[in-house]
């Protein structure tokens, strides 16, 4: 099981990788953030046709504190990229559900990460896709 360290209080994040898709350089990355209702599983389909695109597929896991968990999605980019040896295709972000909140709370505290972190992000960060985040619930009006 892969775990992520994102702190010095021992805090790791699961992920999963597909891996560097076979023959292709330079290749996107994409990470995937999904919301609290849900785990990791709710992508593993994707991840099995990733490579088929050129693409790299990964997702993390969060639980509770926006701020935490947005210095939590940095420490993770960080040490993916050094330790996964991410290539200059770049890294996507796609959060689902309530991951644009993670996305938007790692963007809002980047200014809390050090320079050096914020440097090796910048050189690999290239896109933020927010799907699917609900502003509260849908009321029809079909049968008012």
């Amino acid at each position: 099981m892969p775990l992520a360290p994102v702190d010095d209080k021992g805090t790791q994040l699961y992920f999963e990788d597909s891996g560097a898709p076979p023959g292709c350089a330079p290749y996107p990355t994409l990470v995937l953030i999904h919301g609290t209702g849900f785990h990791g599983a709710i992508y593993s389909r994707m991840l099995s046709v990733v490579g088929t695109h050129n693409a790299r597929g990964e997702y993390a896991a969060q639980t509770v504190l926006m701020q935490e968990r947005g210095l939590e999605i940095a420490a993770f980019l960080t040490w993916f990229i050094a330790e996964y040896d991410v290539v200059t295709g770049g890294v996507s972000l796609l959060g689902w559900s309530h991951g644009p909140s993670i996305l938007l709370a790692f963007l809002a505290h980047a200014d809390k990460l050090s320079v050096q972190t914020r440097t090796r992000l910048d050189a690999y960060l290239r896109t933020f896709i927010l799907h699917g985040e609900s502003c509260g619930p849908l009321v029809s009006q079909a049968n008012s």
